[in-house]
């Protein structure tokens, strides 16, 4: 079975995956310290509460004479506080009013939360209550904080969702600033492949070749100058990228037949077909563009068909291995997976970037597995 190549991390995807990771641990740690703050002090209104009905509920009964009140007013008072899961019992002179509390009764040494079962409940009892002391009336109250702690823990989920929700939101910001950051770097980095090769093999050539007559050696010479103002022209422009959106390319009518023939030189693979005499572009970017679709061609296939009309022009060369989705994914200035094409597509986004800034557009088919690049032109 054949193995897949590990994928290893670009450089600027490293920095992503540190940098998001430390915003995120700091969101965490502050999430945590709001959240234990927000609870605390929810928690302490909630006691606050609780006592202050209390108090207000004793000194309601110590205000009453010593008649007990009727049966239904017992009724309701029951009603009113069973339906906010409070147990009352209420003690008059010795006398036993009323009594909510179930079986397994809540008893505390001391009044404020207490633990009975798998509930929580705020308990109070007067005669523990240094403020409040009365010996002819006596109240236990003894709230469920079920309802309180359910409604904590719906807002602590509704903040944790938030967080993340901000993280992923920030997340995909940074990545996107991030690669847009990165994307110059690694378009010169895979465009001055192609000419770095060129002067490296002339460099050779004049280094290892002995007895060289003066018209080769001016030739070869000729040839590493021309490749190194084409890198010195293709970083300065691939570096202004971003701002050639607001400052527009640099356009003059060049002849295609110089460039086409220059293209051809390529491999003995090529063949070309044009009626286009002259076009209106930046002589560099044009290049650039021309140069990615052909290599990209011949990586897939031994012959690589170029067709350049008034309409636009168009790269072929077969590729059994795509389908119509990786073509959809092409047209979206996305990579593919090495299994799928040679060199994934390298320099495809910048193709299309390219296309963009002269108002042409950009556009792959796949047909009886032969893919086409097609450069339509702005008003063809």
């Amino acid at each position: 079975m054949k193995k897949k190549p590990k994928t290893t991390l670009k450089l600027w995807e490293k920095s992503f995956l540190l940098t998001f990771c430390v915003f995120f641990i700091l969101l965490n740690i502050a999430f945590g310290i709001w959240s234990v703050y927000q609870f605390k002090s929810a928690l302490t209104r909630e006691m606050e509460f609780c006592r202050a009905e209390a108090q207000q509920l004793t000194a309601r009964i110590s205000a009453v004479n010593e008649k007990a009140p009727s049966e239904l007013e017992m009724e309701r008072l029951l009603h009113f506080y069973s339906g906010r899961q409070t147990y009352l019992k209420i003690i008059f002179d010795g006398e036993q009013w009323m009594n909510s509390f179930p079986d397994d009764a809540i008893l505390a040494e001391h009044n404020g939360t207490v633990r009975v079962g798998n509930d929580t409940f705020y308990y109070y009892d007067s005669l523990l209550d240094a403020g409040i002391r009365d010996q002819n009336a006596e109240l236990c109250y003894a709230k469920n904080l079920a309802g309180f702690y359910g409604k904590q823990y719906k807002i602590l989920a509704g903040t944790a969702a938030a967080m993340l929700l901000i993280s992923a939101i920030v997340g995909a910001l940074l990545y996107q600033a991030m690669k847009r950051i990165y994307r110059p770097v690694s378009n010169i980095s895979h465009e001055l492949k192609t000419p770095l090769t060129s002067v490296m093999g002339y460099a050779q050539y004049l280094s290892q070749t002995s007895r060289l007559s003066e018209a080769d050696r001016k030739f070869a010479q000729q040839q590493i100058l021309q490749e190194a103002y084409y890198m010195k022209d293709i970083v300065d422009r691939v570096l202004t990228l971003d701002s050639i959106k607001n400052t527009g390319i640099h356009r003059e009518v060049i002849s295609m037949e110089p460039l086409l023939e220059e293209l051809c030189q390529l491999d003995d693979g090529i063949s070309i077909e044009s009626s286009l005499a002259t076009l209106e572009c930046d002589p560099v970017l044009i290049k650039s563009m021309l140069l990615n679709l052909v290599n990209n061609g011949l990586r897939e296939s031994k012959s690589v068909q170029i067709a350049a009309s008034a309409e636009g022009i168009t790269i072929s060369n077969e590729a059994p291995a795509l389908t119509a989705r990786d073509v959809r994914h092409l047209n979206q200035g996305e990579l593919l997976s090495r299994e799928k094409i040679k060199g994934s597509g390298y320099g495809i986004p910048l193709c299309h970037e390219i296309s963009k800034f002269h108002g042409w557009k950009l556009e792959y088919t796949l047909q009886h597995h032969n893919l086409t690049a097609h450069i339509h032109f702005a008003g063809k």
